[in-house]
């Protein structure tokens, strides 16, 4: 069965309801996930009360491509690149410092997650 097209304008644009569905907040996030997901990457929508952000798991070899200043997510043995899908541009793997401190104080079933920065591999103020 053919069925024609909406005319010109009335095509809901796929972006748009996204980011109404869900919210200015959290939209963003999930278009950014969306996309590294569709693009292979174990990529993850995680929020905190004062933003939501991506999470992208790092392979170990992948580590030396990061830049020096990248703070890392670590958590149940794995590593995560965290994105703020807000910023167009800006440091790339650096959240603010109360979204930070908010996953530190997060507890986990398994393990206490920590900010591990790349340029002293000590946890991260």
């Amino acid at each position: 069965m053919d069925v024609p097209p909406p005319p010109a304008g009335d095509a809901p644009d796929g972006v748009a309801w996204l980011l109404e569905t869900a919210g200015p907040e959290r939209g963003p996030a999930v278009l950014l996930a969306a996309v590294l997901l569709a693009l292979g990457e174990r990529a993850q929508v995680e929020s905190t009360r004062e933003m939501s952000f991506v999470r992208v798991e790092v392979d170990e070899d992948d580590l030396l491509e990061l830049p020096p200043h990248a703070e890392l997510l670590l958590s149940g043995g794995r590593t995560y690149l965290p994105l703020d899908p807000r910023r167009e541009s800006g440091t790339l793997g650096v959240l603010p410092a109360a979204v930070r401190a908010a996953l530190v104080r997060r507890q986990s079933a398994r393990q206490r997650p920590f900010w591990r920065s790349q340029r002293s591999g000590l946890p991260a103020a």
